[in-house]
This record gives C-alpha cells, structure tokens and sequence, in this order.
C-alpha cells in the first residue's frame, strides 16, 4: 500500500480524475449509477470482487466522489471532497441511470513513491544507514511531494497524448512548478531512535546531522 492515496489525489486536484482520467487505470465502469443520500448502487458491478475500498474514487456524470465505504458487491457509501475522514460525510447529487468510473492512479503512486524515497535516502534496507517512512516525523510534507509528483505525471501523460489539449498542457505546467518548488524546499526529519527528537535530515539527492 502507497503512502499517498487516491484520495489525497482528489483532495489535490479534483480534475486529475476527469480530465486526465486516461492517465489512470479504469477499475470498472458502467451507466447504470443510482445515487441516493450518500448511497451509489450499480447491479451491474461487483466492488467486492474487484477489491474496491474506501479512499477510492469513482466518477459519478463528470464529478469525482470519495468511496467512504463498499457496503456490498453492488453498493458503496459516498461523499462528495471535504476537507478530512473525520469531517461529515457530503451528499453527492442524486440520480439514477448515471454514468460513472471508478479511476486509480495506483501504479503511477507506486512509481513514484519508490523514486522519491529513493531520492531522499529512505531506503530501509540500507546496509550502511537504513531509514524507513516512520523514522520521518515531518510525513505530511512528504505525502504532498509525491502527490504533487504524481498529479504532475498525470497531466504530463494525459497532455503529451492529447497535445492540442492547452488545459492540459497548462495544468502539467503548473503542477510541475508546484513539484519543482517542493522538491527544492521538502527536508524530511528523521527520528530512527522513534523519541520525537530528529536526528537528520533528508532533502533530495542530500542529507545533514542536525543533532548533537
């Protein structure tokens, strides 16, 4: 499992799952979606088999939607972006007959992920000075790097296929400058003794003893 979900991609950037839905991979998909309350129920599909979760998104008529829960094979409970897991779950618009497709940027997370460890010497099975993803303290900064990275990669890809696309073409710009600053300004704490108190530091292609 990846650090950086599906839902923190949508909380970024919404339109990654709509505009550069190609770049992802297309779990299911159908045009029979009853929406109700929080409820999405498609018979035509099974999210169990398919292993569909919560902190996935599905794509309900062109709107990205977070999956709080699959309630069955056939039902999943739902809620339009806000702001955390622990905020009230929002209603999407009711429907039925609606289209819909649930979209995962799972293995350009996995990619990514892998090459910005790497890049930032958390690398846990270093022989000389291992460092794993619960020795940083400051692990938020690091989600959003990736994340930034990722949504990045999405829109590059969904551009570089549709290149008369200028949205797109101006969205893999923005995000790369995002991912640039961040990328200069991420140092990632690292506390291998667990004791709260850092130990050094880790930016991109670097890294300093900060502790006596």
């Amino acid at each position: 499992m990846t650090l950086v979900t599906n839902l923190d991609l949508m909380k970024l950037e919404p339109k990654l799952f709509v505009d550069a839905a190609d770049s992802g991979l297309t779990l299911v998909s159908g045009n029979d979606a009853s929406v109700s309350n929080t409820s999405l129920t498609s018979i035509s599909s099974d999210f169990v088999t398919l292993e569909i979760s919560a902190q996935d998104i599905v794509v309900v008529s062109n709107e990205p939607i977070e999956i709080v829960s699959v309630d069955s094979a056939t039902s999943l409970s739902t809620s339009r972006r806000r702001m955390s897991k622990e905020s009230p779950v929002l209603k999407p618009s009711a429907g039925t007959g609606l289209a819909f497709s649930i979209i995962s940027f799972e293995l350009i997370l996995e990619h990514v992920e892998a090459l910005t460890l790497v890049a930032l010497g958390i690398v846990p099975n270093d022989p000389d000075l291992p460092v794993k993803i619960t020795d940083v303290l400051n692990q938020e900064d690091l989600k959003r790097l990736i994340a930034l990275r990722v949504v990045r990669q999405g829109f590059e890809r969904a551009a570089a296929v549709d290149p008369v696309n200028v949205t797109l073409e101006a969205m893999a710009g923005f995000y790369a400058e995002l991912a640039r600053e961040a990328e200069a300004l991420t140092s990632l704490l690292i506390d291998p003794d667990q004791d709260g108190i850092a130990e050094g530091r880790r930016r991109i292609s670097s890294s300093s003893l900060i502790r006596n």
